[in-house]
């Protein structure tokens, strides 16, 4: 488990926890750990990897290995990267996986290695591994993220992500969706299916279909609902029944959203 025990200020190990039961929960007590707070944890191949914030993002800058961790020690001892790319403000997301039709096992991260104002070129908003200790940016004949990347998830043949593409004020809101057969390269979703008018916050892989939440900003006309479907992660349709309201006082904005045995489940 990953989170915020502690504002900068040097290592904080209750940024990072680990238990054998769910029930009971121990801070990680050696090795490295994020000094602002922890976003994303994904396990595979024998190994956790972690993302979040480190100094660098609160008035640092340049590469920030300490926005990567990783662990291959079940969690209670964790190690930031020291070599390869990292995200020199935050990373945001993170996720594994190793099946698929003809596709390597590979880890994927998205965060925010741009400006907030969208300027320049950051194909570092979507980073893979196949070690899950030195990384690598996304492939820069792609698209990518022009400010940064919130979620990221894996179906049968391709993966998706989903974060901030353009500023609110672009009608590109389908570039805030980004597909990928390897996860090296990646390309905006079909700019004529669906979309979130800000930003996408988390995406989910089940029953042959993609599911993505995020938020629809208040100034900018959108439809009434805040979740999307998609069954090739590139042509995304606005689901059906109910959602998360968009009011006078604030956006529409889902955070989360998971699959297990049949049932998906958002907030």
């Amino acid at each position: 488990s990953v989170g915020k025990d502690r504002q900068g200020g040097g290592i904080s190990y209750g940024n990072i926890m680990w238990s054998n039961n769910g029930t009971c929960w121990v801070k990680s007590s050696s090795g490295d750990s994020f000094s602002v707070d922890g976003r994303g944890i994904a396990y595979g191949s024998d190994l956790w990897a972690a993302v979040g914030s480190d100094s660098a993002f609160y008035g640092g800058s340049g590469t920030s290995y300490g926005n990567i961790m990783w662990s291959d020690t079940g969690g209670v001892s964790w190690q930031e990267t020291t070599e390869g790319a990292s995200f020199s403000k935050q990373g945001l997301g993170v996720a594994y996986s190793s099946t698929g039709n003809g596709l390597l096992p590979r880890w994927v991260a998205v965060g925010d290695d741009s400006d907030y104002d969208g300027s320049g070129t950051s194909y570092g908003n979507v980073k893979w591994s196949d070690s899950g200790k030195v990384w690598n940016d996304s492939d820069t004949s792609g698209d990518y993220f022009e400010n940064y990347g919130v979620g990221v998830a894996r179906g049968e043949d391709h993966w998706v992500a989903v974060g901030m593409g353009k500023d609110t004020s672009s009608s590109d809101h389908h570039k805030n969706i980004l597909r990928s057969t390897d996860g090296k390269y990646w390309s905006h979703s079909n700019p004529n299916g669906a979309s979130f008018t800000r930003e996408g916050n988390a995406v989910a892989y089940g029953d042959n279909i993609f599911v993505a939440v995020g938020r629809n900003q208040d100034a900018v006309p959108a439809p009434s609902n805040i979740l999307w479907s998609s069954s090739d992660g590139d042509m995304w349709n606005y689901a059906e029944g109910a959602s998360f309201p968009l009011t006078p006082l604030d956006d529409q904005q889902g955070f989360g959203v998971g699959y297990h045995n049949g049932l998906w489940v958002a907030v």
